[in-house]
């Protein structure tokens, strides 16, 4: 759905650039020519939201215009993935003081080559778009216009809900995308019945469990500091595909774990401290990305069991530091998981013997005493692997040699090892690996010569 991806990456984007205005009157004019290529990119995803209906609708005449929004969608993901990964790292630059300190030589290096990258980041994605809007001329897609039929309404701090409920043309509403600036208490009309889209930002339900009646729902984002606790009306949507919940301290209704028709499900902030036991049977999820508020807890009685289709998986927490460790971590065999992302505390590394197809593994807070290397070198075709902050507490690194050990691995990413000072792989390992990034390990002096011609080494 291109235009949702639109819309949460415009959200991210209206962020950026309000935080980015911070620290422009704070710091001169230094990050205002990025400021400005992304308030460009927000407006053009503005006029590409409003010519969309017209190239779905033409989709069936030409494969071309099929692939034309399938690019919108990818790229609307990728601005979002961009914006959150390098605005993180240049607002945490803020945060420990680089601007009214500079520590060292090495900080001002990292800051500026993080924005440096951004910059050219934002240029690639400017070229993208002019590129899709050219396209869109060649094609004949037009600007929806039509003044009967409105299937989409985007508003941003505006009446909506009090003008859908006083305009019977937007009986026939199929999208409704709204973002505001602070939470907003609102009633959504029941005529809404043919609603299959809903994204509120900010927004807090008046009576929520409303959201039941819209029972053609297939994607549904609420994004909220106030959410509460769910309706548990949401767990009667069977049509629902998508999920995506981002707040802080709501409680979830058990149902939600039993939704054997969802494909994707995002619960980022949640509690979950009466709850016994938590049986997940989602055999038609794609994607789960949890964040609870206490990760230990969470997991210890989170119970994985039908998850055949899943192919990503993300769980991690806002309080992983304060965290007590897991013994470990329990994962059902999940053939199609090709995308592992854990920033859990745990002493052993869980089994991932039963992940063969695994492509991509990402470890962070795990703060494993066994050496990693070890223990993931027999994953078959894992081809990323990026061993993060506080994912390891030793001194050393080892991989055993032989053609067996990480055979298909390309890129090997270890950052922010504090007590790391050596990096062993002996020979025949890692025979296909492309690229060792290490950032931000400042003991770390020993390295393969055979992996010198491409590493990169980034200081803190």
């Amino acid at each position: 759905m291109a235009e949702i991806a639109l819309a949460g990456a415009t959200s991210v984007l209206r962020q950026t650039v309000g935080v980015l205005g911070n620290l422009i009157v704070d710091e001169s004019s230094h990050l205002s020519r990025l400021r400005e290529g992304i308030l460009w990119i927000e407006s053009e995803f503005g006029y590409i939201q409003s010519y969309l209906e017209d190239a779905d609708a033409k989709q069936r005449q030409n494969r071309k215009i099929t692939r034309l929004v399938i690019d919108i969608r990818d790229l609307a993901y990728d601005v979002e993935n961009i914006m959150d990964t390098y605005f993180s790292r240049i607002t945490s630059h803020r945060r420990k003081g680089i601007f009214s300190r500079l520590k060292s030589a090495f900080c001002v290096l990292r800051y500026t080559y993080d924005v440096h990258n951004f910059i050219v980041e934002v240029e690639g994605i400017k070229r993208r778009v002019e590129n899709i809007n050219r396209l869109r001329l060649t094609y004949g897609i037009n600007e929806g216009n039509s003044a009967t039929r409105v299937r989409r309404v985007t508003a941003y701090k505006s009446s909506l809900f009090e003008d859908i409920s006083s305009n019977s043309q937007h009986v026939n509403l199929r999208t409704v995308l709204y973002f505001n600036d602070e939470d907003e208490r609102v009633k959504i009309s029941q005529d809404l019945r043919l609603l299959r889209v809903l994204y509120l930002d900010k927004i807090i339900l008046s009576r929520p469990n409303d959201i039941g009646n819209f029972c053609h729902l297939t994607y549904l984002q609420l994004r909220s500091n106030d959410l509460g606790k769910l309706p548990s009306a949401i767990c009667n949507l069977k049509s629902l595909l998508t999920l995506d919940v981002r707040g802080y301290g709501f409680d979830i209704p058990i149902g939600i774990w039993k939704m054997r028709q969802l494909r994707h499900l995002i619960l980022s902030f949640f509690t979950n401290d009466k709850v016994q036991q938590i049986d997940v049977s989602l055999p038609n999820l794609q994607s789960m990305h949890l964040k609870p508020i206490q990760i230990t807890r969470f997991v210890e009685v989170l119970r994985l069991k039908n998850l055949t289709s899943l192919r990503k998986l993300w769980i991690t927490s806002q309080s992983v530091n304060r965290s007590r460790p897991l013994s470990t971590l329990n994962l059902p065999r999940c053939e199609n998981l090709h995308k592992l992302y854990l920033g859990v505390s745990m002493k052993n590394l869980p089994d991932l013997d039963k992940l063969p197809n695994l492509t991509k593994l990402v470890l962070e807070f795990s703060e494993s005493v066994e050496s990693p290397l070890e223990t993931l070198k027999k994953l078959p075709k894992l081809k990323i692997l990026k061993l993060g902050e506080k994912s390891y507490n030793g001194r050393q690194i080892i991989c055993s040699g032989g053609p067996d050990n990480f055979p298909q691995l390309e890129t090997l990413e270890i950052h922010d090892l504090i007590w790391l000072q050596e990096l062993i792989v002996e020979e025949g390992a890692m025979p296909r690996l492309k690229k060792l990034s290490i950032f931000g390990c400042g003991r770390l002096t020993g390295i393969p010569d055979r992996f010198r011609n491409i590493t990169t080494i980034t200081a803190e």
